[in-house]
């Protein structure tokens, strides 16, 4: 028998010796076993690979989930410190009037400002008291800051109030450091004018007007506003503008007051 022929028997029976001993050491081999394990492998190794892929993406969705969560908090705490700073600048407001109720003689009645007027030329608001509550025409409209206007139109359960900066509005008025008097206009604009005051009349920024309680409309001595600026051109008398005390496009609740 030629080598060539013999080789392949040869390998042959080396393997099944081969094998048998291992067998008799190790046990029996299931030939499944020979594909499984290297399959079983593959598929940790592809199941490990595919994990760390996914894991940052992952990671991304629940820290986009948590940045929702922690957005809606935010926005809850925002919302409610506001309606806390809401109340506390209403109580701070009713103080204000309280301590006017308790201060002011002639209190007729406190009221809501529920509406403004109705063009942009017209400086007046409606409030939420009318005859009912007491409130009569030309009473005074006040905060704890000073007077805002008159009462002009009065039903049953709202009243309108003609802000002291409107065009009809007028009041009988004196320098609070002078106790000159003389009239303040409404302009349609965020300030006044105090008229009639000769230009041989000292009158300087920042001093206060107050009513004078002669046009028997207003009560006396109530803040108006103050003087911001003076210009004497010629003529009889000075150009003098007075800015209001209170700001009457801030306002949420007044006082009215009887003469």
């Amino acid at each position: 028998m030629s080598f060539r022929r013999f080789f392949p028997l040869l390998s042959l029976l080396i393997i099944s010796f081969t094998l048998m001993t291992y067998q008799s050491n190790k046990g029996s081999i299931a030939p499944s076993n020979l594909f499984s394990r290297p399959l079983n492998y593959i598929n940790d190794l592809t199941r490990t690979l595919l994990a760390s892929i996914k894991e940052p993406f992952r990671k991304v969705m629940v820290r986009d989930e948590e940045n929702k969560k922690l957005t809606k908090e935010i926005d809850r705490l925002t919302s409610e410190q506001q309606r806390y700073r809401e109340i506390f600048f209403e109580n701070q407001r009713l103080r204000e009037m309280l301590q006017i109720k308790e201060r002011e003689k002639k209190y007729v009645a406190a009221a809501r400002v529920i509406s403004r007027g109705w063009d942009n030329w017209s400086n007046s608001i409606i409030i939420d008291k009318g005859s009912k509550a007491g409130v009569q025409k030309n009473m005074a409209a006040v905060t704890h800051k000073g007077l805002i206007g008159k009462i002009t139109l009065v039903t049953e359960n709202h009243s309108n109030v003609l802000l002291i900066t409107d065009i009809n509005f007028s009041a009988s008025v004196k320098v609070q450091e002078t106790r000159k008097e003389a009239i303040l206009s409404g302009t349609g604009l965020k300030n006044c004018l105090l008229k009639y005051v000769a230009q041989e009349d000292t009158i300087e920024k920042g001093w206060i007007i107050i009513t004078s309680g002669l046009d028997e409309l207003f009560p006396p001595e109530i803040p108006v506003g103050y003087i911001s600026s003076v210009d004497k051109n010629i003529g009889l008398f000075q150009n003098i503008t007075v800015k209001p005390l209170q700001d009457p496009s801030a306002l949420d609740e007044v006082i009215i007051v009887s003469r």
